[in-house]
C-alpha cells in the first residue's frame, strides 16, 4: 500500500510561491542595494561571464535555510535572494573572496559550504592526521617492547623422576600425586 504523506507534501511544496513576497516596498529577504561598505568593486566582468560566474559563487554558499543545499541549489526565497545579490555583486565587479567575506559577515563561517583552512577549523583537518600519528605511535611502542617468551627447557630424562632431581616442589607434588 501506497502512503499518501509524500504526494501531499510534494503538493505542499510546489504550491508555496518560489519568492518572498515584498514587504513595505521591500524584498522580505533584502541585503541592501549597492556595493558592500569599504570595499571598492574592481573592474566588472563581461556582461556574459557575470551569470556564469555569480553561479559558481553562489554554490559554494550554503543556503541559510536548507540542510546542506548550496544556494545555486536550493529555491528558497533566501536561496534566491543570495543568488540576486551575488549576481548584482559580481557584475559590480566584485570577485569570489570579497562576495563570501561579504556573506560571512551575514551569517558567519557556517555560510561557506567549503570553510577556509585557517584557525579553528584547520584543527577539524589536523587532528584526525595527528590522531593517526599517535596512535600508529602507541602501538609500534607496544609492539617493540613486547617480551618474546622464555623457551621451554627440555626434560632431561622422560618421567618423574627428571622433574623429582631437578625440581623439589614438582618432587612434592608427585609424592602426593603418588600417595593417592
Amino acid at each position: 500500500m501506497r502512503s499518501w504523506w509524500p504526494t501531499c507534501a510534494m503538493a505542499l511544496l510546489l504550491s508555496l510561491p518560489l519568492h518572498a513576497a515584498p514587504v513595505d516596498g521591500g524584498d522580505a529577504y533584502s541585503y541592501g542595494s549597492g556595493l558592500i561598505d569599504g570595499i571598492p568593486p574592481g573592474p566588472p566582468p563581461p556582461a556574459d561571464a557575470v551569470p556564469a560566474l555569480a553561479e559558481e559563487i553562489a554554490d559554494g554558499l550554503r543556503c541559510p535555510v536548507c540542510q546542506g543545499l548550496s544556494a545555486a541549489d536550493s529555491t528558497s526565497a533566501a536561496a534566491v535572494a543570495m543568488k540576486d545579490r551575488v549576481t548584482e555583486l559580481v557584475a559590480a565587479g566584485y570577485d569570489r573572496a570579497d562576495i563570501e567575506d561579504y556573506f560571512v559577515t551575514k551569517y558567519g563561517e557556517w555560510v561557506l559550504l567549503a570553510p577556509k583552512n585557517e584557525g579553528i577549523t584547520m584543527v577539524a583537518w589536523v587532528a584526525p592526521a595527528l590522531a593517526m600519528v599517535f596512535g600508529l605511535g602507541l602501538v609500534a611502542t607496544f609492539v617493540g617492547r613486547r617480551t618474546p617468551l622464555p623457551e621451554p627447557v627440555p626434560a632431561q630424562g622422560a618421567g618423574p623422576s627428571a622433574a623429582t632431581s631437578e625440581d623439589p616442589w614438582a618432587a612434592a607434588l608427585l609424592a602426593e600425586v603418588d600417595d593417592d
